[in-house]
């Protein structure tokens, strides 16, 4: 314990439960002047025991555990290089009353893509940004599908399915087409 930086992340997580990553980097607080010693080392400590006994004079594990856990992933998140570099790069909405004023900010346009789909391969949108296989084959889509009339150049109301035995034998033949 000869090394006592000026910080301690525990410490500083419990004055300042809802900062974030930028809030502890605006304050000075780096991992070259923080430290986050190891749990039973707080235990010992006064003001972590009259911070976290109850009054039956119990001290409380759990609530100890969740506020070292946070002050750790706290640790990490300002000690994790990448995350540093790319600090700059955030995207605030633009109403964010807490953004920074240099900060980037988020574009809320609607962004539409058309597939580009060469082997005509199938899949479904489900939900919106998700893509999944499908659970029709080719032959049943076109099943389902209206059939063209090249003589009168029509779309007839109703499908592959909808015709009866006897028109798919005796009626104009149709065709698979791709």
């Amino acid at each position: 314990m000869d090394n006592i930086k000026a910080h301690d992340m525990l410490l500083s997580t419990l004055s300042n439960p809802e900062a974030k990553t930028l809030d502890f980097i605006g304050n000075g607080v780096t991992p070259e002047n923080t430290q986050l010693l190891k749990k039973d080392d707080y235990k010992n400590k006064d003001y972590i025991k009259s911070k976290f006994t109850d009054a039956s004079g119990k001290f409380d594990e759990q609530s100890f555990d969740y506020a070292y856990n946070a002050a750790l992933y706290n640790f990490n998140t300002i000690s994790d290089e990448r995350a540093l570099e790319n600090l700059d790069e955030v995207e605030y909405e633009f109403y964010d009353w807490t953004r920074p004023s240099a900060s980037k900010v988020r574009s809320v346009d609607i962004k539409y893509s058309k597939d580009f789909n060469p082997f005509r391969s199938l899949y479904n949108r489900d939900h919106f940004g998700s893509v999944s296989e499908s659970e029709l084959s080719l032959r049943e889509i076109a099943q389902r599908g209206r059939v063209h009339d090249i003589e009168t150049n029509t779309w007839s109301d109703k499908s592959v399915n909808d015709l009866g035995l006897l028109t798919k034998f005796f009626g104009d033949t149709l065709v698979y087409a791709q």
